[in-house]
Parts: C-alpha cells; sequence; structure tokens
C-alpha cells in the first residue's frame, strides 16, 4: 500500500483523535509577518495572548507563520478552523480511558517565537493557560502539552504558571531540548510532574542528537 495511502487510512482510525499535535519554533515561519516583533510584545500590548476576542485581533498577524502547521495538523477536522486561529488559542478535550477521564490541554509556546534569543522571551498566554485548565477542571488526570520547558517563559509568568500547573496537579509534556528526562517542577509549595521528550530527525545520529523518544505507560 502506498505510504500515502497507508497515512489516509492510519487518520480515519477511531485513534485519530487520541494523537495531538502542537507547534514548536521549527513550526514558525519566520519569512511571514516580518514586520511583528514579538519579543517583548506583551509589555507594550497586554491583551495580546488572551482567550477573548480582543486578544484574537491582536495576534492575528502572527497566523501567517503558523499556516504552514495548520494546513498539515491532519488531527484537526477538515473544514473546521484550527485552534491556533481561534480566541481561544488552546485545544482541550476530555478523553476516557478504562474509566479515567483524561483532560488533554495542547498550547502554543511559541507564539512570540524569533529566529534567536527566544529563552526568557517566550509565553503560552497565562489567561489561555488559565481558561484551558477550567474547561478539563473536572478530569481525573489533566495532561498540558507544549513545546518549550516552563523555564523558557518571560521570567515574570515563570512563578504563575508553575504554581498554576502544580495548583491542577497537571503532567506537562513538553520537548525542545532534544534530551528525554522526567522531573518534579516546584509551584507555590506543590510540585507537578514534567516529562521532557527527545527528538528525531531524518538525519545523521549524534552522540549529541541521536533519535530519542518518550514513552510513558
Amino acid at each position: 500500500m502506498p505510504l500515502c495511502n497507508l497515512l489516509v487510512s492510519y487518520w480515519n482510525e477511531p485513534g485519530r483523535n487520541r494523537i495531538f499535535l502542537v507547534p514548536g519554533n521549527h513550526d514558525v515561519d519566520q519569512s511571514k509577518a516580518r514586520a511583528v516583533k514579538t519579543h517583548g510584545v506583551l509589555n507594550e500590548v497586554i491583551t495580546f495572548l488572551d482567550p477573548t476576542p480582543a486578544g484574537l485581533i491582536e495576534r492575528s498577524p502572527l497566523f501567517p507563520r503558523f499556516e504552514n502547521f495548520m494546513s498539515e495538523d491532519q488531527s484537526c477536522i477538515s473544514g473546521e478552523k484550527h485552534w491556533l486561529s481561534l480566541k481561544e488559542g488552546v485545544f482541550t478535550k476530555i478523553i476516557n480511558m478504562k474509566d479515567w477521564n483524561i483532560g488533554i490541554l495542547c498550547i502554543n509556546t511559541a507564539w512570540l517565537s524569533c529566529e534567536k534569543n527566544d529563552r526568557h522571551n517566550l509565553s503560552p498566554g497565562k489567561s489561555m493557560l488559565d481558561s484551558g485548565l477550567l474547561k478539563i477542571g473536572d478530569a481525573d488526570m489533566r495532561i498540558v502539552v507544549g513545546h518549550h520547558p516552563v523555564d523558557w517563559f518571560i521570567d515574570s509568568e515563570v512563578p504563575s504558571i508553575r504554581a498554576l500547573f502544580a495548583k491542577n496537579q497537571v503532567i506537562y509534556l513538553h520537548g525542545h531540548l532534544h534530551k528525554p528526562a522526567g522531573y518534579q517542577e516546584p509551584g507555590a509549595g506543590e510540585t507537578f510532574l514534567a516529562f521532557q521528550s527527545g527528538a528525531a530527525f531524518q538525519t545523521r545520529e549524534s552522540d549529541i542528537w541521536i533519535n530519542r523518544y518518550l514513552c510513558v505507560t
């Protein structure tokens, strides 16, 4: 069976709605919307990453940068707007597995990503996190999926986001650093679990960028 047909068949399986994709820095097309300077934008436009109609209008100039990601995300139902382009700015879903309700919150940590110096200049939007976690608040387990580690976010937001994750006892799944790891993060006197995945490249393996994956059962 040709690969394209195999992929189509695979995505038509019922398990399709259990594969969740989030954008990272390499999904940002830096050749688009070059006039938009994202680092420091929250100091000037505080509503930029709000899950509101006003926030949507403010960040809409960034959408061309994520056009390729949105168009290739086959987990998005055909004909529906991608969650990146909605006012909520996050994806939420509650799935049932073995009598457990598992809440999934997908976030975009690359909204403010530039070609360099991203660390301490990124944000998934704290208000987006707040509203997203409220939507999955009744789940037995809450999993947040993003690309960057929390300590890559804007310094002033890191403590409050850690506290938010700890309060909701989330499991945070992220990548970016190309090595698998699992650790506890502190937050307002409590902790939450974070799991960091490795990287997969269609290129020569090396001691630095060896292909990896993370499987948690």
